[in-house]
């Protein structure tokens, strides 16, 4: 990172605003991010010396298939499949996208760095059934992390929300059980939901299965959520958010970032693009881990779907570039 000029501005939360020059899996770009820090600073002192080496915690279900992609790695084990030189130049193969914005799955980052890969990437929080026909790319997130992300970003909009996640989560639990799905907008309208800002019910499986953007279809349909996945793209993780750059770009440009090569990566070079908030610890509590899980029940087969074909695409990439976008610490 070569410079960083902040504005603080001081509300019901902090917000710094920062135009930073750095480095990253593409190229040298001066960026400005916005980070929501609440209550301290400590977070964007934490951040600012973020590398991919400590980022936000991985679920354990995808934990599991990185230990398994690693250990299967086969550009450790047969140097015959290498392909040509990571930088060999090849035809484009996508100019243009569509990034279907899921809140709270990295959008501002990828709106910015999705235009380092696409010359054209429109964009929106709409539902996949009307963007079905273009090409897509789209993120998604840890489940209960998106939950938790969703209520500090209310609570740093100055929504009336509790004071507790806990009563907020569960409320909402109690309402998804007792309110039909018909009557939920996906953001709140006042009179219909129990809290203001975000619907944190089953979030990414509606994106990935309404037909109206605001409005939750009538059955949370997970299954049809994983069929659409797959027809989506680009498909990334926000957990694995650099890596998902990298798959990106070789796929929409048939070429490989040197940097993009974790054998030879350093932490000086390899920062965060993007700074995604504050990282609130997650709750231990398992009454407040089962109000929200209930709340996403559907999104959590999702997104495990969803980590398995993202890893087979990186894998795919790897192998065709020769390069090793996926290491341990």
């Amino acid at each position: 990172m070569k410079s960083v000029l902040c504005i603080v501005v001081w509300h019901h939360w902090v917000r710094v605003s920062c135009l930073v020059n750095r480095e990253g899996p593409l190229l040298s770009q001066d960026q400005t991010i916005e980070v929501d820090l609440f209550d301290t600073l400590e977070g964007f002192k934490r951040k600012s010396t973020e590398s991919w080496v400590h980022r936000a915690p991985i679920p354990a279900s995808t934990e599991d298939l990185i230990s398994k992609i690693i250990r299967d790695d086969p550009l450790d084990q047969s140097a015959s499949i290498r392909a040509p030189a990571a930088n060999s130049n090849t035809t484009s193969v996508y100019d243009t996208a569509y990034f279907l914005h899921i809140p709270k799955t990295g959008g501002h980052s990828f709106d910015s760095d999705g235009r380092r890969i696409f010359k054209t990437l429109g964009q929106g929080e709409t539902c996949y059934s009307e963007v079905e026909s273009q090409t897509v790319v789209t993120f998604f997130r840890d489940p209960r992390r998106h939950v938790l992300s969703q209520y500090w970003h209310c609570v740093g909009g100055g929504h009336p929300v509790p004071a507790y996640f806990k009563k907020w989560a569960h409320d909402w639990a109690e309402f998804s059980e007792s309110e039909p799905l018909s009557n939920m907008t996906d953001k709140h309208k006042e009179g219909q939901m129990p809290y203001p800002c975000f619907n944190p019910i089953n979030k990414q499986t509606q994106k990935m299965t309404c037909s109206q953007p605001d409005r939750y279809p009538g059955v949370i349909d997970a299954d049809l959520a994983i069929r659409n996945m797959h027809s989506v793209s680009f498909v990334g993780l926000l957990e694995l958010y650099p890596e998902s750059l990298c798959v990106f770009h070789a796929r929409a440009s048939g070429r490989m970032p040197d940097s993009c090569d974790c054998r030879h990566r350093t932490d000086g070079l390899w920062r965060w693009h993007h700074d995604f908030g504050f990282e609130h610890r997650l709750p231990t509590d398992p009454r407040v881990l089962k109000d929200v899980d209930a709340l996403t029940y559907a999104d959590r087969k999702l997104y495990e779907a969803a980590s398995a074909r993202f890893l087979r695409d990186l894998r795919e990439v790897e192998v065709d570039h020769g390069v090793k976008i996926l290491c341990t610490a």
